[in-house]
């Protein structure tokens, strides 16, 4: 999974997360989705500076900006532990019960996927109309539809880098949203 390796440590190291090993199975940790995510973002709100650390703190072991992971980007990376099938990850992206897990299985693709199939899993949600907020209770609230086309074109995700995308791809893929 091409995520930030700090991100990565971190989750690693959560306990929340080392709580997620009791966890064997797909539906098992949508159904923890459903429950435990209120917020899409890399980062806890609040835990994390985008700047790095300067003067006293920039060289002490231990000292980060990093700040604490979301439970949303735990379980993205538990899901990635499962290695998902495409009936899986259709079930992730289609899925009713909450904006969040879609939200999830979205970003999912957007971490996995090889680029040049990106377009084909996310065009039939560029319209998509269902409200809900990334930031959680309180957050400004848009559509799944502009957080996928957001997937599409930007390169940072809440001061997370999201893989690069080909020239060519990105190319293509803007040239369709323009349409």
């Amino acid at each position: 999974m091409n995520l930030n390796s700090m991100l990565i440590e971190n989750i690693r190291s959560h306990d929340y997360f080392k709580g997620l090993g009791e966890l064997s199975t797909f539906e098992e940790v949508v159904d923890q989705i459903y429950y435990d995510c209120t917020y899409i973002t890399p980062w806890r709100p609040g835990t994390h500076k985008a700047q790095r650390a300067a003067g006293m703190c920039s060289g002490l072991r231990g000292v980060s900006n990093a700040g604490v992971p979301s439970t949303a980007y735990m379980l993205l990376f538990k899901l990635y532990t499962l290695q998902l099938t495409r009936n899986q990850i259709l079930r992730l992206v289609t899925h009713k019960d909450s904006p969040y897990i879609r939200a999830i299985g979205l970003l999912y693709l957007r971490y996995v996927c090889e680029p040049k199939e990106l377009w084909g899993w996310y065009e039939p949600y560029v319209s998509d109309p269902e409200m809900w907020s990334q930031l959680g209770e309180g957050g400004e609230r848009s559509t799944l539809g502009s957080f996928v086309r957001r997937l599409c074109t930007e390169l940072e995700w809440y001061d997370t880098m999201l893989p690069r995308l080909p020239v060519p791809v990105a190319r293509d893929i803007e040239k369709k949203l323009a349409e």
